[in-house]
């Protein structure tokens, strides 16, 4: 179903919007930029989005010849990284008021048409030509730096796709489909959030790497991809370490990491829960959050703290919280004062010989929030395939009912909203999760701190 504001989205309008991209000074001196935004533009409204891939354009924009193969030359994938920059920076910049935004989703080649307003109710992204094509939501940052470390995950795009989808047609049939009213546990352990004013914040892990090169010769200002020179200083700190000449011009490479598909597809059964209880979600990128952010309503956090640099301050007084990689030990769950027969720690169990499973954990957090206002849930699995378990035990009927049952077997006087900590266990086969165990309980809030190991 088509949206008055898709309507208002005409093939017009969006060629006039990328007419003023192209003559824009971030991308007017790059060539080759503005034909690859222009091929895949022009295929997405004739309707031919389904046949955009890496081949094609490897073929079609960059010259390769038909037996090009993307898994040796990465050249599509390196220029779709320095054009999503590029829109970034023009719409941090001298786009920022423009009708249009054009962006391209992280992993996906296919463009996304929305309305650049800042109203909420006209945040909803359209794809053209039709909405399967899911959404994405973002705000570009103010400084080169800062927008490249916003990286679209696929999970906020379907996430703030599901959610607007039911709020702007409550009443359509094919709408309410895809959404169920919660179930009696998961209400219970969603109570204090179904019960909010407004949908809750999921915030995506935004990993962020950087290379250091050294070139014989300066980099022109619109290099593809896009290079930062490094301060005098900070060069020169390099050069004294490394045993460089001085005339070697250093530059930074900032690059995207992987997306983190276990969020993603977990940000798709929050989305479901909530836009069935008629409360969309909202999304940002960890990059992007501030503690203001805790003052204004309910917050989900995803990842763990290689990723995420909001999770070792928001467990930094709880009893269970993560460990990252160091000094060649594994990414671990740390159970700070352990009690009788309970582990000093979680880490996943690689598969010895002739065994097919693997063991993997995940640290869930359902906690009051900063303010003592609103509620924060942190879901931090050591692996995908943990957090896809752990979002289980919190969305899925008969997972919830069996956390409830644990939880009130520990504190049955217990009234008000739960707030506890949970270490899962996930036993993996090929990739899928196959089994999932509560190992370790703390129930947060109750006088003593109430726990217990399964």
């Amino acid at each position: 179903m088509k949206t008055a504001e898709m309507q208002e989205l005409t093939e017009q309008a969006i060629r006039a919007q990328l007419d003023r991209l192209t003559r824009s000074d971030v991308l007017k001196r790059s060539r080759r930029l503005q034909q690859f935004l222009r091929y895949i533009a022009e295929l997405t409204l004739a309707g031919k989005a389904d046949t955009i891939n890496e081949y094609l354009l490897g073929v079609e924009v960059f010259d390769r010849g038909p037996d090009y193969n993307a898994a040796d030359d990465s050249i599509v994938r390196r220029q779709a990284h320095a054009l999503r920059h590029k829109l970034s920076e023009y719409y941090a910049t001298e786009g920022k008021q423009d009708p249009i935004r054009i962006e391209i989703p992280l992993g996906h080649y296919v463009p996304i048409f929305q309305r650049n307003e800042e109203a909420p109710e006209s945040d909803a992204a359209v794809a053209m030509p039709t909405p399967d094509d899911a959404a994405h939501q973002g705000k570009p940052a103010g400084s080169t730096m800062a927008a490249v470390a916003v990286f679209a995950v696929v999970g906020l795009v379907l996430a703030f796709w599901l959610g607007q989808q039911f709020a702007s047609s409550p009443s359509a049939p094919e709408n309410r489909a895809v959404v169920a009213p919660a179930s009696p546990a998961v209400r219970e352990l969603w109570q204090p959030w179904l019960g909010a004013s407004e949908g809750p914040m999921v915030v995506f892990s935004s990993p962020m790497t950087a290379v250091v090169k050294q070139y014989p010769l300066p980099l022109p200002p619109d290099s593809d991809p896009p290079r930062l020179a490094l301060p005098d200083e900070l060069g020169q700190a390099f050069r004294e370490r490394l045993g460089l000449g001085p005339d070697r011009y250093l530059y930074v490479s900032p690059t995207s990491s992987e997306t983190k598909s276990g969020e993603s597809l977990a940000a798709v059964q929050l989305a479901n829960l909530f836009a069935g209880n008629g409360m969309p979600i909202r999304a940002i990128s960890s990059a992007l959050l501030t503690w203001e952010d805790f003052r204004r309503g309910n917050i989900i956090v995803f990842g763990h703290n290689e990723q995420n640099a909001w999770v070792d301050p928001l467990l930094a007084d709880y009893p269970l919280r993560l460990q990252s990689t160091l000094g060649g030990l594994q990414r671990r769950i740390v159970n700070v004062n352990p009690g009788d027969g309970e582990p000093d720690y979680y880490e996943i169990n690689y598969p010895s010989s002739g065994a097919q499973s693997t063991i993997e954990y995940a640290l869930v957090s359902m906690l009051p929030g900063t303010d003592g206002l609103h509620e924060l849930l942190l879901v931090s699995g050591l692996n995908t395939q943990a957090t896809l378990m752990a979002i289980e035990f919190l969305t899925n009927e008969e997972r919830a009912a069996q956390l409830v049952d644990d939880l009130r077997k520990q504190a049955s006087d217990h009234d008000g909203p739960w707030h506890f900590q949970i270490v899962l266990k996930a036993e993996v086969r090929e990739g899928v999760p196959t089994g999932g165990a509560i190992e370790l309980t703390c129930i947060i809030g109750e006088q003593p701190l109430s726990r217990s190991l399964n």
